[in-house]
């Protein structure tokens, strides 16, 4: 299997477990209250915030708006979005089957 797909194939279950435990945490923690309260994971969660310092020197407040949203998008997003990246550049660089 070429690596694009397989890289690809890899990040979608990975993304899919993420969501999947996302969830499933959610509804576990509906034990304690009556409320399902999803929350993503990002890497702002995980990361130390010195680590995204740098974007508070960004001068223009739209590009700074645009790096704080990118930081604070799901990790489950990233994998897919990745996924679906290294699939389209399978379908364009893959193997040609040309009979």
């Amino acid at each position: 299997m070429p690596k694009f797909s397989t890289i690809g194939i890899i990040l979608l279950v990975l993304g899919l477990v993420v969501f999947a435990y996302q969830g499933l945490s959610a509804f576990l923690a509906m034990g304690e209250s009556d409320e399902f309260v999803y929350e993503n994971i990002s890497f702002g969660d995980i990361l130390d915030e010195g680590f995204f310092s740098w974007i508070d020197g960004i001068s223009s407040p739209s590009i700074r708006s645009i790096a704080e949203t990118l930081i604070n998008v799901s990790i489950a997003v990233w994998m897919l979005v990745g996924a679906l990246l290294c699939f389209l550049i399978h379908a364009f660089r893959g193997p040609k089957h040309i009979k």
